[in-house]
């Protein structure tokens, strides 16, 4: 099982109170994040930051409140497929599936994390929480936003599962009365493709992933390559 916080969203203006110097100040009923950031572990958080859940209830946020936030493995997977023909035509389909799982998107750890400086972003980001769309989508950015998502946390668990079209085969058989001059006894022409479509939920580029792949790790992804569409055609002939 995967293992991290249960993310929250965001802190809004409401969780705060404001002092006559114009901090925000939490209120004594709202679970501080402290001890979950990595890049300044000591200060409060502000209005925007990120939010996890205070799981035993004691107002801090830390290794006591781990819980289970996923489950790397299938509850079931498999395959079908079909051989179809029908006068000079064949097709082979074979479908894929795995459905159950979950996995850690840790891409967005990095690429949508606006506290972070000197990288490219994914696009979401554009939605992160500001004054002006105070949101639970995404946290803050600025040098005071915190390094939430260093942590493993629910927020970027995902579901794996998946229905794939693996490979499929699309053939033709001239018919052998325009092949009598020729000399060739019989041509087969076809067109083949894998991992042609997937069906799935999952954000990231491959719901097949294996990244870092152990039986402790599974469904993590970290810039894993996807698997390649190819698509060939050629020939089969008989002399």
């Amino acid at each position: 099982m995967m293992y991290g916080y249960l993310w929250e969203g965001n802190y809004q203006y409401s969780d705060f109170i404001k002092n006559s110097a114009g901090q925000f100040i939490l209120r004594d009923d709202v679970p501080t994040n402290q001890t979950t950031r990595s890049n300044s572990p000591t200060s409060a958080p502000q209005p925007g930051d990120i939010k996890f859940k205070d799981i035993n209830g004691d107002g801090v946020m830390n290794s006591t409140d781990l819980t289970v936030i996923g489950r790397g493995l299938p509850v079931h997977y498999g395959g079908f497929g079909n051989n179809i023909n029908y006068k000079n035509f064949d097709l082979n389909i074979f479908f894929q599936w795995s459905y159950g799982s979950d996995i850690q998107n840790a891409n967005r750890m990095v690429f949508e994390n606006p506290g972070t400086t000197n990288l490219n972003q994914f696009a979401s980001v554009t939605n992160r929480w500001t004054p002006h769309n105070q949101n639970n989508e995404l946290f803050r950015a600025g040098q005071g936003a915190p390094q939430g998502p260093a942590v493993l946390s629910s927020r970027t668990v995902e579901d794996g599962s998946y229905l794939r079209l693996k490979t499929a085969q699309l053939g033709y058989n001239l018919p052998k009365e325009l092949l009598k001059r020729s000399g060739i006894k019989q041509l087969r022409v076809y067109a083949s493709a894998q991992n042609l479509i997937t069906w799935t939920k999952y954000k990231g580029y491959d719901p097949e992933v294996a990244t870092f792949y152990s039986q402790v790790t599974p469904g993590f992804d970290w810039a894993a390559y996807p698997r390649a569409r190819t698509v060939t055609i050629g020939a089969n002939i008989t002399l």
